[in-house]
């Protein structure tokens, strides 16, 4: 299974802005506290500010999965005291954005002779690319849903996750699980039709 790009509709921007009397706001990244929590520090005390019931309209969050322009934005508006927005083109974003792993899968399946399935057997690889920011996590629910919605008594599974010179891959849309699902359904449709 090759890399995917998300290539959502937007490429990746974000807009922040420094408010003498709320503090700091930015956003475009869907985890706000995590920014929030990895980014305070260097911003000094406490100029992200958690967001509160009833603060919907000062946090403008859209859905990308981490954060990687917004620090560089927010560095910019305090340093010029201006409000400050970054926008990737979509060659930017297909270059420094993460994409859906890419995997190896080898699977094996017992099956008696009714189409009972008895065992299934699965080694994958998983391709991270130059760092482990989701690939831990993609590998170990590859691992666990290689064999589901089945019900197969004797399942053994090996996932190895590998760090490249390629580009990082992230979370997509049911994390490791769209690649395996489509290498099982595969090899089923083989063993239905033999």
């Amino acid at each position: 299974m090759p890399v995917v790009h998300q290539a959502p509709l937007e490429p990746r921007a974000a807009l922040a802005e420094v408010d003498p009397t709320e503090g700091f706001r930015y956003g475009a990244a869907r985890h706000v506290l995590s920014i929030s929590d990895r980014d305070s520090p260097s911003l000094g005390p406490p100029h992200v500010q958690y967001p509160r019931h009833g603060d919907e309209n000062r946090r403008r969050v859209r859905g990308k999965g981490e954060i990687s322009i917004e620090p560089i934005a927010a560095m910019l508006a305090m340093k010029t005291k201006r409000p400050v927005k970054i926008e990737l083109t979509r060659k930017e974003d297909f270059l420094s954005a993460t994409p859906r792993h890419s995997m190896e899968i080898w699977i094996k399946t017992g099956a008696k002779k009714d189409g009972t399935l008895i065992a299934m057997q699965a080694k994958i690889k998983v391709d991270t690319g130059a760092y482990a920011y989701f690939g831990p996590n993609t590998t170990s629910n590859a691992g666990d849903s290689h064999h589901r919605p089945y019900r197969i008594p004797n399942v053994l599974t090996e996932g190895f996750c590998a760090y490249t010179n390629k580009i990082s891959c992230g979370p997509c849309r049911g994390p490791g699980a769209p690649q395996v699902h489509f290498a099982g359904e595969t090899q089923l449709d083989k063993i239905a039709a033999s």
